[in-house]
């Protein structure tokens, strides 16, 4: 399929929803036809097994990484012998990027392109001579910015490539989220693979968490006394973005109810996240924000039975680990865009003026806060007892 980042459903539409759901999908298919025109005019794809020396380029953040994994994996299980290097944006500002999460031994090179001005970049990549270069868009990346991205990469000389998708757009946003049902990124990764022909091999997350990182976190939670997994609740309180937090006093009315449970609570996050978390306060209460790397909190996460979390890095480190999630979305993006697994838990607020707040919220949050705590210790009670 030419679009392959969402589907469509008619049923229940009246004449209008359907002549913008039309106009919605024609808009998608223009602008995603433009790719593949371009790069099939640029680049040919015959004997892609055959590529011995690949480059993927991605870019993002912690989240954008972590969903990016089975991607990557796939790839690297499509070319076993093949010298692959990522092209990233490793060490930018307040990025958690690939190279800080994947496991180490299973790519050559990552190369930070933050670190270098264009003309540098450009002979790098030339002298590198690829064969391949695989693109693995970002969700929002712009018609403009991949076809700078496709003519860049065949000018330094690569000759097979593949990648290049519109994945969302703000058109109609409001109309989009409820028109037509995006996939979630990690599928959308996987369908670009799948569509040029390379394997899917599902959903595998090679985090690299090594040896030595297990015998600190091991000692950590000796130290603490919180070995037992059954006892121990994570909780995630901050986000990168205001929008995408839950209200701190509805964690902390949560904490409590958990306390009296006697659960332990594990609280994660950035050093920043210390002025949220505060007011969750106990002896059952460990605040590990701003002590751990990515990959000591998904190793700590581990060693809990479950992670209430807001849309932000953490989550998706969480259920990657194959701990459950309750995780809480705002308005703020397409449903299911950024969901956790099915078999994980999501409560979202979608019944408001304010869906698509994409930038600025003009409604102090009302999405946010419309899940009330009482929603989620229900939740919470079902999931503990395994309904």
């Amino acid at each position: 399929m030419l679009i392959g980042s969402f589907t469509i459903d008619k049923t229940g539409l009246n004449f209008k929803e359907r002549i913008i759901q039309k106009i919605i999908v024609w808009q998608y298919y223009l602008l995603n036809l433009i790719l593949l025109t371009l790069q099939k005019l640029l680049f040919t794809n015959k004997n892609l097994l055959q590529s011995n020396k690949i480059l993927i380029f991605r870019t993002g953040s912690l989240g954008d990484s972590v969903c990016a994994l089975p991607a990557f994996a796939s790839i690297k299980k499509n070319f076993p012998s093949a010298h692959i290097d990522i092209l990233t944006n490793a060490g930018a500002a307040n990025l958690v990027s690939l190279d800080k999460i994947i496991e180490k031994n299973l790519f050559n090179e990552f190369i930070n392109y933050s670190a270098f001005d264009i003309k540098q970049l450009f002979k790098l990549l030339r002298e590198k001579r690829y064969d391949l270069i695989i693109q693995l868009p970002q969700d929002q990346a712009t018609l403009w910015r991949q076809v700078r991205d496709i003519v860049f990469f065949r000018l330094t000389g690569i000759k097979k490539g593949l990648g290049w998708q519109i994945a969302a757009t703000r058109f109609v946003a409001k109309h989009q989220s409820r028109l037509i049902s995006f996939y979630n990124e990690r599928e959308r990764l996987l369908n670009i693979l799948e569509r040029n022909a390379l394997k899917n091999f599902g959903l595998l997350y090679p985090l690299g968490i090594t040896e030595e990182i297990e015998i600190k976190i091991m000692s950590m939670i000796k130290s603490k006394n919180i070995e037992i997994k059954e006892n121990n609740i994570g909780m995630v309180v901050g986000a990168k973005r205001q929008q995408n937090r839950w209200p701190i006093e509805y964690f902390n009315e949560v904490a409590g109810y958990l306390q009296q449970k006697d659960f332990k609570i594990l609280l994660f996050g950035v050093e920043e996240d210390f002025e949220l978390t505060y007011r969750i306060t106990g002896e059952s209460v460990f605040n590990f924000c701003g002590l751990l790397s990515p990959l000591q909190t998904a190793g700590m996460m581990k060693y809990c039975k479950l992670v209430i979390t807001n849309d932000t890095g953490p989550m998706h480190l969480s259920y990657a680990v194959g701990t459950p999630v309750i995780a809480l979305f705002s308005g703020r993006d397409y449903p299911n865009k950024w969901y956790p697994p099915k078999d994980n838990l999501v409560l979202r607020s979608n019944t408001l003026m304010c869906v698509q707040c994409y930038t600025r919220c003009k409604f102090n949050y009302l999405c946010m806060n419309k899940i009330n705590s009482d929603t989620v210790i229900n939740c919470l009670d079902k999931q503990l007892n395994g309904n």
